[in-house]
């Protein structure tokens, strides 16, 4: 008869997906990540604003709804653009396995950031408020009223 000889400490195998969400519950519960996360938005929001107004410059006459589909255009053919270059690299023979490596790791970052401006981009494009708001009553605001958001769309 087998013996089972697990740690008392250590979450089990059937318990681990639940120990690693509540780990990541607490961390994300702590101020210092809420604020560095927030930071990190605030910083890209210039980058995004003027994204907008170079596709609105292109399209003048698009609705909001037009203006999105072209946001996904643009974000997948970039995506699919530079994952194919780097792909394409890495299986040229003369290239090494530390350069492939190195592009690759730096096509994933280039898929984050790219990511992060399409995100943020289609939040600012529905007209979602994300700016990062300090003091001991911190509120987060989610969303506006339909009517700011239409002449926000309109106005950029």
């Amino acid at each position: 008869m087998p013996t089972n000889n697990r740690t008392p400490t250590s979450p089990d195998n059937e318990n681990l997906p639940e120990a690693v969400v509540a780990s990541a519950r607490d961390s994300a519960k702590s101020d210092n990540v809420q604020t560095r996360i927030y930071q990190a938005i605030s910083i890209q929001r210039p980058v995004v604003l003027e994204y907008l107004k170079s596709l609105r410059r292109d399209k003048p006459d698009a609705s909001p709804a037009e203006l999105l589909r072209e946001l996904e255009r643009r974000y997948v053919a970039t995506v699919t653009l530079t994952s194919t270059g780097v792909g394409a690299s890495a299986a040229i023979p003369a290239v090494g396995t530390g350069i492939a490596l190195t592009l690759g790791l730096a096509d994933l970052l280039f898929f984050y950031e790219t990511s992060a401006l399409c995100v943020l981009a289609a939040t600012e494009l529905h007209g979602i408020e994300y700016a990062m708001r300090t003091g001991p009553a911190r509120s987060y605001s989610a969303c506006c009223s339909a009517r700011s958001r239409k002449a926000r769309c309109r106005n950029s």
